[in-house]
C-alpha cells in the first residue's frame, strides 16, 4: 500500500471517529435536555407548582374565567416580573388565597392597581366573571404577567407535558440513534459484499477469457 493511500485511509478513519463522537455528544445532550424537562415538570407537579424555564412559566388554561379572550386549553407563557411592572389591563398569574381554589394558580385581568397599609396590591377579575376577585394580589402570591397565549401551542404543550409522552421521547432519544447506526452498518456491509462479489465476477470473467 502506497503512503498516500495509507494517509487517505487514516484521514477517513479520523473523520469517521469525529462524526461518531459528534453523534454521541448530540445524543447525550438530547437525552439530558429531555430528562431536564421531565424532571422540571415532574418536580413542579409534585410540589404543586408550575414548570418554569429561564424565568418563564408554562401552563394550560383549565377554566373559562377568561373567555373569550383566553380559552380553555390554551398555552399560557407567564413572565416572572416585579409587580411594579404590571399595569391595569394586563393579565397576570397569581396563587389564589381564598375559597375552594386556595393554592391554585389563577390568571385574571388587572382592574385596579394601588397601595394600602399592607403595601402594593392588584385587584383582579376574570373577563367572564361578573364580580372582581375577593382578595387582592400582593407580592407574596404574585407569579408574573402573561406574555403569550396560544391555542395551537396549548395542544402541543399539553401532549408533550404528559409524563408518558416525555418517557417515550426519552426512550426514542436513546434507541433511535442506535437503530440508525445499525442500519448504516447493514447498508455498508451489503455494499462491501456487493463489491466483493463484483470483483470475484470480474476475476472469473478474466479467467474464462484467458482459457478461451
Amino acid at each position: 500500500m502506497e503512503p498516500t493511500e495509507r494517509k487517505e485511509q487514516a484521514e477517513q478513519v479520523k473523520r469517521k471517529s469525529i462524526k461518531s463522537f459528534i453523534r454521541f455528544v448530540a445524543t447525550v445532550l438530547v437525552f439530558l435536555l429531555v430528562f431536564a424537562v421531565f424532571w422540571t415538570v415532574f418536580n413542579a407537579r409534585r410540589q404543586g407548582k408550575i414548570p418554569t424555564f429561564f424565568g418563564y412559566s408554562f401552563s394550560i388554561v383549565v377554566t373559562g374565567s377568561m373567555e373569550p379572550d383566553i380559552k380553555v386549553g390554551e398555552l399560557l407563557i407567564v413572565k416572572e416580573t416585579d409587580m411594579k411592572n404590571v399595569n391595569v389591563g394586563d393579565d397576570v398569574m397569581f396563587v389564589s388565597q381564598s375559597g375552594v381554589i386556595a393554592g391554585e394558580h389563577v390568571v385574571h385581568r388587572v382592574i385596579e392597581k394601588g397601595t394600602d397599609e399592607k403595601g402594593d396590591f392588584l385587584r383582579t377579575q376574570g373577563v367572564n366573571n361578573a364580580v372582581a376577585d375577593s382578595d387582592a394580589v400582593r407580592d407574596g402570591n404574585f407569579v408574573g404577567k402573561v406574555a403569550v397565549h396560544s391555542v395551537f401551542w396549548g395542544k402541543i404543550f399539553g401532549f408533550l407535558a404528559d409524563s408518558r409522552t416525555i418517557m417515550m421521547i426519552a426512550v426514542l432519544a436513546l434507541v433511535v440513534p442506535f437503530v440508525i447506526k445499525q442500519i448504516i452498518k447493514i447498508v455498508r456491509l451489503a455494499k462491501s459484499k456487493d463489491g466483493e462479489n463484483g470483483g470475484e465476477n470480474e476475476e472469473k470473467e478474466d479467467t474464462e477469457k484467458k482459457n478461451d
